[in-house]
């Protein structure tokens, strides 16, 4: 990783070739979005846009054949690590996130056209796998590929903010690798959420849950940030008391399983957990 992120700064054309290079390979993507947000972060806006031009090349390949995650990926992050880059507050970056996860979950009526061209892919796929034999009896291909795009609609800002939190990262990992050292755990340790914030958050979850649309169909939206919380506390406790590694696993299966993660994010907010366990 330090080698790539070393090649990426050496130049321009170095980062352009990189982002290209990554963004023409499925699932490797998420790379050229990081080198964007590394660009960004330590060059400033006109270099990161200079370098996300190029990575639109291949993301507009992408989007030609019906998928536009690429496009926003790029774009989006680059706006996100100038955001980090002039704030310097995670709290900030996270909450716009959220904001641009909530405003991509209104845009779905706006995409219809892709839309349907996600479900006639859908449909082609699951009849290719055996019609009506792979779906459940008595239903349908045509209904089951609506029961998926029913599931995906409501995890699509979800999956967007996910993934700029994750490139987002991986970019500010590289820059501290190369520039500053121990920086980002310094930062992923110490990231904490104001109460006030973390109370609206709640409230929004809790709506959800009461089945108050379209909150309901958001819920999983509004937990990604205090998830992120309680595991930096996870990770710090861990840090503090010198345990073994195998814990952090441990709490990122339970984090997939459980809300005692999300729990523990909600609960630092009030109880600041990180200083009562220094003190």
């Amino acid at each position: 990783m330090r080698g790539l992120a070393e090649y990426v700064m050496s130049g321009r054309r170095q980062a352009a070739t990189v982002a290209v290079l990554f963004g023409l390979i499925p699932m490797m993507n998420l790379l050229s979005a990081a080198v964007v947000a590394l660009v960004g972060l330590r060059k400033g806006p006109r270099e990161g846009f200079l370098v996300m031009m190029w990575a639109l090349l291949p993301a507009g390949l992408h989007w030609l054949e019906g998928e536009t995650a690429s496009v926003i990926m790029v774009v989006g992050v680059l706006l996100l690590s100038q955001v980090l880059r002039r704030t310097q507050s995670w709290q900030q970056v996270l909450l716009l996130t959220t904001m641009i996860g909530v405003l991509l979950q209104l845009s779905l009526p706006l995409q219809q056209e892709y839309l349907d061209s996600i479900r006639d892919r859908l449909v082609t796929v699951l009849e290719s796998g055996g019609g009506l034999q792979s779906t459940p009896e008595g239903m349908t291909v045509a209904d089951a590929a609506d029961q998926i795009m029913a599931v995906w609609e409501n995890v699509y800002g979800v999956s967007h903010v996910v993934v700029f939190i994750v490139c987002l990262m991986l970019g500010r990992y590289w820059q501290a690798l190369l520039y500053n050292p121990g920086g980002f755990q310094q930062e992923f340790h110490g990231l904490r959420i104001d109460r006030r914030v973390m109370a609206v958050l709640l409230l929004l979850v809790l709506a959800g849950l009461a089945g108050i649309q379209p909150l309901a169909d958001w819920i999983m939206l509004f937990c990604i940030v205090p998830s992120l919380c309680g595991l930096a506390v996870a990770h710090r406790v861990v840090a503090m008391r010198n345990m073994n590694t195998g814990w952090l696993v441990l709490v990122y299966l339970l984090a997939m399983a459980t809300p005692l993660v999300l729990a523990l994010g909600f609960a630092d907010a009030w109880m600041d957990i990180r200083k009562r366990m220094a003190q």
